[in-house]
């Protein structure tokens, strides 16, 4: 796992205040915010309300138009890329998606290779076993096993691996509740709060803090075990787009389409397909070199 600069001693891992991201309509906000390291934001809100938005403002990848504030320590309206630097993402659809035809062991050789040095492009094969079992995130992952074969759970939880090898201090997961069976999103946020005690063991003072964005928070720990949790509740705009009251007419006299389309003008032919993708990722090797993030 790699390592941040930033530390928990430096104070309020978020702590920010009406923040708000508006285009032609309000996407959330203004929100007041302030998480402690080690905490968990819950945001909770229905399909459209900017759960997304505000989980991509704050780490870095979406711009606020409105408000103030830090995210570890960084000014969250100027210094997106420190931000982007000690966060990393998981489960967020589009962005973070697994490659089907990769197994778990090439993803996360792949990861590890990426928080290395470029003039090291391979990683031994015990290292990646040893991510495997880090913090009992990975330990009962099929680790040949393609990524098309596994459980959505088991997909959630490579994610969150990935995600936890970085070394942030922060990790943002997108729609937890994607998991469909009630048992996968308990297991789901038992498996985020083992990872923030495994750092907090390894690493005092880096602790690890998180945001969950789902429409239902029913799959959360007991009231009397919700030390660090701090929820915010989205409710949308409300609004939907118009609809005209008369819809366009369709012109009674259309051109007419000739039968026979021209031809295609001759040439070399062109290749069919996307271009194809190697089959043998970045593999395992039995060397065993170090680094960090880069």
């Amino acid at each position: 796992m790699g390592r941040t600069s930033w530390t928990a001693d430096e104070g309020a891992v978020i702590d920010v205040e009406a923040l708000a991201v508006s285009a032609a309509d309000p996407v959330f906000g203004p929100l007041d915010v302030t998480l402690e390291p080690g905490g968990t934001l819950v945001v909770v809100g229905p399909a459209g309300s900017g759960k997304t938005a505000l989980l991509l403002t704050l780490t870095g990848r979406m711009r606020a138009t409105a408000g103030s504030g830090t995210v570890i320590g960084a000014d969250v309206r100027s210094e997106h890329a420190r931000i982007r630097s000690e966060s990393s993402l998981a489960w967020v659809e589009g962005i973070t998606d697994l490659d089907k035809d990769y197994t778990v062991e090439q993803h996360v050789a792949e990861r590890l290779i990426g928080l290395q040095p470029w003039y090291r492009p391979v990683v031994g094969r015990d290292r990646v076993q040893r991510a495997l079992e880090t913090a009992d995130i990975g330990r009962d992952l099929p680790a040949q096993a393609f990524v098309a074969d596994l459980t959505q759970l088991q997909r959630f939880e490579l994610e969150l691996l990935l995600a936890w090898l970085d070394g942030s201090a922060i990790i943002a997961l997108d729609n937890i509740d994607f998991l469909r069976e009630p048992a996968d999103r308990r297991h789901a946020w038992r498996l985020l709060r083992e990872a923030q005690e495994s750092v907090a063991r390894a690493l005092p003072d880096r602790l690890l803090s998180l945001i969950v964005t789902c429409e239902d928070d029913s799959g959360l720990p007991a009231r009397d075990d919700e030390d660090g949790i701090v929820r915010v509740t989205l409710r949308g705009s409300g609004r939907l787009p118009a609809v005209p009251e008369d819809p366009p007419t369709v012109p009674e006299d259309l051109p007419a389409v000739p039968e026979d389309p021209p031809a295609a003008p001759e040439g070399p032919p062109t290749a069919e397909g996307p271009p194809t993708v190697p089959e043998d990722p970045p593999a395992a090797a039995e060397d065993e070199p170090r680094g960090g993030r880069h």
